[in-house]
């Protein structure tokens, strides 16, 4: 036997010396055409633009601000947001009640005792005016535990009233007292000097009779003073024109 003689089958013989030979080719799967440099810059530009009709809900965590306005005791507005802001976890007097121009005074003054930031919370975002829903510090402090604690205002809005919890809840709450603003209606009516009246000379007489004593504002007469004459006196009782 030589080493290395392959021997075909009988099958492969028949193929090979019959002359057939299988010319079909298996199928080539077209390949996707591929995108020229134009397509993808204006497929990138388009998705971009839609990424961006949307604007996220803007953050304004520890965001400076400036005080454009005081409405009352919790309410203000900001330059840098378009309405107006309700503080939150507090109240106030409303306008024309007992305590409102306090409140509002405090906090007018307090504003303007140092920087001023607002912070958002847990809740919403706008309450049912459309005003914005925040946090007002001054120097990192909250406004509203200096004016639950000053007496210009009650803790309130919170969980304990079925509103969302807020981060300094439990500081306003130990702070908070009466707080009832129970005004009473000022009746003081002002004291105001009496004008003095202004007197006539004295008229010191001579005097014609009693008719002229009398009209001179010195009826009776006594004896010893001045304008006396015995003629007024008739019954000689030291006192003339009775």
């Amino acid at each position: 036997m030589v080493l290395g003689a392959i021997v075909p089958s009988a099958e492969q013989d028949e193929t090979i010396s019959s002359g057939a030979v299988d010319t079909a080719e298996t199928p080539v799967k077209a390949e996707a055409p591929v995108a020229n440099e134009a397509s993808l810059a204006t497929e990138a530009s388009t998705t971009t633009a839609a990424s961006t009709t949307t604007a996220p809900k803007p953050d304004f965590e520890g965001t400076p601000a400036t005080v454009k306005k005081v409405v009352d005791g919790d309410t203000i507005y900001v330059e840098e947001l378009d309405d107006s802001i309700r503080i939150l976890g507090y109240d106030t007097p409303e306008r024309g009640n007992c305590g409102y121009d306090q409140a509002t005074s405090a906090l007018t003054f307090l504003l303007g005792t140092g920087p001023v930031t607002i912070t958002t919370d847990t809740g919403d975002d706008r309450d049912k005016y459309d005003r914005y829903l925040r946090h007002v510090l001054v120097s990192g402090i909250p406004v509203g535990l200096t004016m639950i604690q000053s007496g210009n205002a009650n803790a309130r809005y919170d969980s304990l009233d079925g509103y969302p919890r807020h981060r300094y809840q439990d500081e306003y709450r130990a702070a908070d007292g009466p707080n009832e603003f129970d005004c009473q209606a000022d009746t003081t009516v002002p004291v105001t000097q009496a004008p003095v009246a202004t007197q006539a000379p004295a008229n010191n007489g001579p005097f014609k009779n009693c008719d002229a004593v009398r009209a001179a504002g010195r009826a009776p007469i006594r004896v010893g003073e001045p304008g006396f004459e015995s003629k007024f006196d008739r019954d000689n009782d030291g006192v003339g024109c009775e």
